[in-house]
């Protein structure tokens, strides 16, 4: 076989299809000590993941961290920043921001501020919710 069939074999054996154009990639369990083992996974395969799919959402851990978050945005254009009405949810948002520009090229961020506090009167309104475009 070769590079390129391996990896899509790779990919195949990594997918769970949730609903018929819907599938979940998992690369790989946790980082390991040199935080290489999901990122690498994605590296290996990237090419695969664009040629396959029109839009690949990553769903990453809240922080800042580098090996956690941001050194997964160079698969990346765009960032969903979910923030909720607590101040410190928006300085963190901030400052999330700010390190995200300065890690990646040519980033868009879109916040969604989520309104949901938990207790409703008349029940969860799911198309409540603001989105502000950056970039």
């Amino acid at each position: 076989k070769s590079d390129a069939q391996n990896t899509n074999s790779e990919l195949k054996s990594n997918l769970v299809n949730v609903l018929p154009k819907l599938d979940l990639v998992f690369p790989g369990s946790t980082l390991d000590a040199d935080n290489s083992s999901v990122y690498t996974r994605l590296l290996d395969f990237s090419e695969a993941l664009y040629t396959e799919y029109d839009k690949i959402i990553l769903d990453l851990p809240a922080g800042s961290l580098e090996e956690e978050n941001l050194i997964f945005l160079k698969f990346t254009k765009q960032v969903i920043i979910v923030t909720n009405d607590e101040p410190t949810s928006h300085t963190a948002s901030g400052h999330y921001i700010k390190l995200a520009s300065e890690s990646a090229d040519e980033l868009e961020f879109l916040i969604w501020h989520n309104k949901y506090a938990g207790i409703t009167m008349g029940g969860f309104d799911f198309l409540d919710r603001t989105a502000v475009r950056f970039g």
